[in-house]
């Protein structure tokens, strides 16, 4: 590092980014998986060119890597969104919002004790 301090400069640089993507994504871990797969629901709804349908665009178990979970917790979560009316099934990994505002009240829950 004495001898070339860019080097020693770009290695920090790079270094604080990693703390920085691994600071993000256990203050994410700290939300329920409620709450993350409410604010991917939201994300996709966004995204999406119908206005209260959306697409998963994969499946369960891959959803469940994306969130830090396994697929059976995914798959309860998903039930309780349908069973409380908030979600309607439309088959193939397709949704129907039906609630917008309980589901953006879903994103504000924290992991459950």
């Amino acid at each position: 590092m004495s001898e070339c301090p860019e080097i020693g400069f770009l290695i920090n640089r790079r270094l604080a980014l990693r703390v920085r993507r691994l600071v993000e994504r256990l203050d994410e871990r700290s939300r329920s998986v409620r709450s993350r797969l409410a604010e991917f629901l939201i994300d996709r709804l966004q995204a999406s060119t119908a206005n209260d349908r959306l697409s998963i665009g994969m499946t369960q178990q891959a959803l469940a890597e994306e969130l830090g979970t396994v697929r059976e917790v995914i798959s309860r979560e998903v039930k309780a969104l349908v069973g409380d009316r908030v979600i309607e099934t439309l088959g193939g990994g397709r949704y129907r919002v039906l609630d917008l505002a309980a589901l953006e009240r879903r994103t504000a829950e924290k992991r459950e004790s």
